[in-house]
């Protein structure tokens, strides 16, 4: 066995943030790298802010910026130059990874301890990827070879000693997108140097029959864990795209992780959520993480007393003239806990400073607030596609007393909900516009986000969690800061009311929180039905979907 001792190691840790922010899983995998290495570099791509430079300073022996250019590959080259390589033969041992995982969930040293077993081996990873027959990749062999995961790579002396090494580093191609780095340097490494006669290992091994996966840690995340004690977990999976979610799993992988990870207090969820929340896209995330709640009409999901949530919410309806306006909003009323504040405001649009004056003092005295659109739209009046929609819409935030009681203890179970909306509608009159839910408002949206300082990632392609129809369950926290601000708040006013709407999930989640969906458990039955309609028929005249599903089983190496 070998003895390597922490000074006898150096690591390189590479990381890239868009805003120059080190959120703390940085700080973590930072504080991890130094107990098994006696010399630390942080590279660096773009820049850093004041205060993340200022708390990686103490935990790093240097950090090392350089232009964002090349990805992580040329990081680890520069950093090889930057550090000379005959200084790096100088270690029994040189780590180097990124940013692209969450951890340590055990101490590194564990894994250490264990490779340290395979005194013959000249560099070794934690996870590999093993052959794929796919021509979906710019590896010049024209499939993918078993190969290292190039996350975390650790080089043994004799290696790093090896001429062999420091000319293929002189000679890697430029690298200028993500399939680059895989194709051209991550998935030709590990081949390119076992041809040679070097020899590798993997700290995790598995039977890929046995397992049912190519990729353990992206799919298997929690068996990754239980089984095989990964010390890291792929930050990917929480905003994977979800139909490489779904020809592995239905998605319930990642919530029995972070469960999993909560109870037995092997990793600080809140670290990830927060992480998430900042860096992607809402609707990546939403999906990850399984964002969607399913509350009962007529059961209690806990025993509180109902005046705890009473002192705890207010109502605000928005109503016309109209008489059947006027009784929504009673019985709207009528189903909030005893001890809510109540707040009609009567031909008051959404958009006025009234409105925004009402919702910030209901924020400001209530830790939670409900808007309920009860008005009455003139050309839906004797439309019974309006009449359910604005019935499922208000259904979904105030059905019964225990519905809202129910709604309060998700957002208490969850402490990053910070906006609940009704699920998009799905008569067929909705239906039609499934693919174009900015319905032309993505440009104003985009213009009003920088106005407003509102830097949070979103695109034309992809839909925020939006109350179409002025329906939703607020935590005050979540708004505060945006409706506090007088002059972002006299910028709302007046802005068209559907530009509105779609600014309230990315508020949301610039200030930390995660907008999500809500429905009852009655009306799930007929959304579940709904969904199931538009799928069965899109399956029959979409001869395109068969082709999808196989297409990406195949870059998966599954087959269906």
């Amino acid at each position: 066995m070998l003895k390597i001792l922490p000074k006898d190691r150096l690591a390189i840790f590479f990381f890239y943030d868009a805003q120059g922010i080190a959120d703390p899983y940085v700080i973590d995998l930072i504080k991890g790298l130094n107990t098994i290495a006696g010399r630390l570099l942080v590279v660096v791509n773009g820049e850093l802010t004041p205060q993340s430079a200022e708390e990686i300073a103490p935990l790093a022996d240097e950090i090392f910026c350089r232009p964002n250019v090349g990805f992580d590959a040329w990081a680890y080259k520069d950093a090889f130059e930057h550090i000379g390589w005959d200084e790096l033969r100088k270690y029994k041992e040189v780590v180097y990874c990124n940013a692209t995982v969450y951890g340590p969930v055990f101490p590194f040293s564990e894994m250490f301890d264990r490779m340290a077993e395979k005194e013959d081996l000249d560099f070794w990873g934690i996870t590999f990827h093993p052959d794929l027959m796919t021509k979906d990749t710019l590896n010049p062999l024209g499939y993918i070879p078993e190969h290292i995961q190039h996350y975390f790579v650790v080089y043994r002396q004799k290696f790093t000693a090896a001429p062999e090494l420091k000319d293929y580093w002189d000679h890697l191609p430029p690298i200028r997108n993500y399939a680059e780095t895989v194709g051209l340097h991550e998935t030709v490494f590990t081949k390119h140097f076992a041809d040679m006669g070097f020899k590798w290992d993997t700290y995790i091994r598995y039977d890929q029959a046995v397992e049912s996966t190519n990729y353990i840690l992206m799919f298997e995340p929690l068996k990754a864990i239980t089984k095989y004690r990964s010390p890291v977990i792929k930050r990917k999976i929480f905003f994977l795209d979800p139909r490489f979610t779904l020809i592995n799993s239905m998605g319930e992988r990642i919530p029995a992780l972070l469960d999993y990870l909560r109870d037995n207090k092997l990793y600080d969820t809140g670290i990830i959520y927060r992480n998430i929340i900042r860096t992607s896209n809402q609707a990546d995330f939403i999906d990850a993480l399984n964002f969607r709640c399913i509350v009962p009409e007529n059961a209690r999901l806990t025993k509180k007393p109902e005046a705890d949530y009473g002192a705890r919410t207010a109502l605000i309806t928005l109503q016309d003239s109209s008489e059947e306006s006027r009784a929504r909003a009673e019985e709207a009323a009528a189903h909030m806990p005893r001890g809510a504040e109540i707040i009609p405001l009567t031909n008051v649009p959404d958009n006025t400073e009234e409105f925004f004056q009402q919702l910030k003092k209901a924020a400001r005295e209530r830790e939670f607030v409900c808007v309920c659109n009860c008005a009455v739209v003139a050309e839906r009046r004797h439309s019974t596609s309006g009449k359910s929609l604005a019935t499922s819409q208000i259904r979904a935030l105030l059905a019964t007393r225990k519905t809202v009681c129910n709604i309060i203890d998700s957002f208490d179970a969850q402490p990053f909900y910070g906006l609940l909306v009704p699920m998009y509608p799905l008569t067929l009159e909705f239906g039609a516009h499934w693919h174009d839910r900015w319905q032309g408002t993505y440009q104003e949206v985009r213009a009003l986000t920088e106005a407003l300082d509102i830097s949070v990632p979103f695109c034309e392609e992809k839909y925020p969690a939006v109350p179409y129809f002025s329906c939703f369950w607020m935590r005050s926290a979540a708004l505060l800061p945006l409706l506090s601000d007088e002059s972002a708040l006299s910028r709302l006013v007046g802005e068209p009311i559907s530009v509105l709407r779609r600014i309230y999930p990315l508020a949301v989640q610039r200030f930390g929180y995660s907008p999500g969906y809500v429905t009852t458990d009655q009306l799930a039955g007929h959304q579940f039905s709904a969904l199931f309609y538009y799928a069965e028929n899109l399956s029959r005249i979409n001869v395109s979907l068969d082709s999808l599903v196989k297409k990406i089983a195949a870059e998966q190496g599954i087959e269906i």
